[in-house]
């Protein structure tokens, strides 16, 4: 899996398809066989996963070492540009910004007289207290101008942004 021209993963990292590609194409994953499932379909996602299962020191960029991993090279970029995806949705009211040592997209938008943050992360990223707090995960949290910072995975938002939002204010963990 480090070694861009193996066979199994070359065709991911060939030419332009890194950047033309954000989760699958037909260039890579998407067969007419499997459309039912193309929304579901992301091959960075299925690098990371394997590389999880036969690293366990793998942290998925949670350490800030995207460029080490190419799966992971361009994941701020492709966070950042979710992000403001769901602003342009209601782009009066929410704004963009980026905190803490990672720079995470941040969403944040005025709600019920206050102003709650929707930090971007990566979905292999654990989100339990305990892994929270030591991870530079609370740094943003304390970072992120809002009365209430919530956490919403870039699976989630990139598939269904308002889904997203809504399940992120529920699933609440127990911040530090």
């Amino acid at each position: 899996m480090n070694d861009r021209n193996d066979r199994l993963v070359k065709a991911f990292f060939e030419g332009d398809h890194p950047g033309a590609c954000a989760r699958a194409c037909y260039r890579c994953l998407q067969r007419y066989n499997n459309r039912g499932y193309h929304g579901l379909l992301d091959w960075r996602l299925g690098i990371g996963f394997l590389r999880g299962m036969l690293d366990p020191t793998y942290k998925a960029g949670l350490d800030g070492r995207f460029e080490a991993y190419p799966e992971l090279a361009d994941w701020p970029r492709l966070a950042a540009e979710a992000a403001e995806e769901v602003r342009r949705l209601n782009p009066n009211n929410r704004r963009v910004i980026h905190c803490g040592p990672l720079k995470l997209p941040v969403l944040t938008q005025p709600f019920a007289g206050g102003t709650e943050g929707f930090v971007l992360v990566h979905p292999f990223w654990r989100l339990d207290s305990t892994s929270i707090a030591k991870s530079p995960l609370s740094e943003t949290i304390n970072a992120v101008p809002a009365d209430n910072v919530y956490f919403v995975d870039t699976f989630d938002v990139a598939r269904r942004p308002v889904k997203a939002i809504e399940h992120a204010r529920n699933r609440t963990p127990d911040l530090p």
